[in-house]
């Protein structure tokens, strides 16, 4: 595996093809990037916290330890 990557636009051939002879024998990798489209068209908002309780205090579950009798008296 290539300790670098050399990322190459789509529509520029000759510059793949020249940096593909020049680096050959180099811990360098030249790919052409295909990728259609920006890949973050849109900022997005992050969605609303959806847990409406505290997970930690269900009704009908045990009380805190604070409030649980202790085992040893002071």
């Amino acid at each position: 595996m290539a300790r670098f990557l050399v990322v190459v636009p789509e529509g520029l051939p000759e510059v793949y093809e020249e940096l593909t002879v020049h680096l050959l024998g180099e811990d360098v990798g030249v790919i052409v990037d295909r990728r259609r489209g920006h890949r973050r068209q849109r900022w997005t908002t992050t969605l609303a916290e959806r847990r409406y309780t505290e997970r930690r205090g269900r009704p009908g579950a045990e009380p805190s330890l604070a409030e649980a009798p202790s085992a040893f008296p002071a």
